[in-house]
């Protein structure tokens, strides 16, 4: 299985997974905007009556504070959805060791560190992998030594020994998607602002 086919398919399951908590999140941000846009009903209804600054000041006030809640429930939420959705992702990474296609997907991240690094010298792996890179570095002709020094996922790091190095590890890449996931999280509920009051 290509990374890509790899990736691809943990993106799917991710998006699915987070529909599911997008539309929990959505039931729960709907109950709030409700109870907020309630709230928001009695304070203007009371303001009308009133006619008093103070009764304003008072309305003003509430509105903040249900904006305020509303905000920090939303932010929540999102940030929950984000934290499942990686978690989720790297649960998925993690079983990659297990899986028949590892060895494919080590040598492509390896050829990638490679063609990064070109001079690099030392592989740095998780020992559970320095059997299969010794395979991949005989098969590929390369001249490099194997250091089981990581604690990883999956993947490699490759240096040169005087401080140049290129992490590819399953964590770095899944670190380096945090962006599209956060931006994936925070798109799956609207911002409250920008609805109708």
């Amino acid at each position: 299985m290509a990374l890509d086919d790899i990736l691809a398919a943990i993106r799917d399951e991710t998006e699915q997974q987070i529909e599911v908590l997008g539309a929990e999140a959505q039931a729960r941000v709907a109950t709030i905007l409700d109870r907020a846009r309630a709230e928001s009903a009695d304070v203007e209804t009371r303001e009308t009556h009133a006619r008093d600054r103070l009764a304003q000041r008072d309305a003003d006030r509430t509105i903040n504070q249900a904006r305020l809640v509303v905000d920090r429930r939303l932010r929540e939420t999102r940030e929950n959805i984000y934290r499942e959705a990686n978690q989720a992702t790297a649960a998925r990474l993690a079983a990659l060791r297990d899986s028949s296609d590892y060895p494919d997907l080590l040598g492509r991240l390896l050829d990638e560190s490679r063609a990064a690094l070109p001079r690099g010298t030392t592989v740095r792996i998780d020992a559970a992998d320095a059997a299969v890179m010794e395979q991949l570095l005989r098969q590929r002709g390369a001249a490099s030594s194997v250091v089981a020094d990581l604690q990883t996922m999956g993947g490699l790091e490759l240096d040169t020994g005087d401080g140049r190095r290129v992490a590819n590890t399953l964590e770095t890449r899944l670190a380096r998607a945090e962006p599209q996931l956060r931006s994936l999280a925070g798109s799956m509920i609207p911002d409250l602002r920008s609805e109708p009051s």
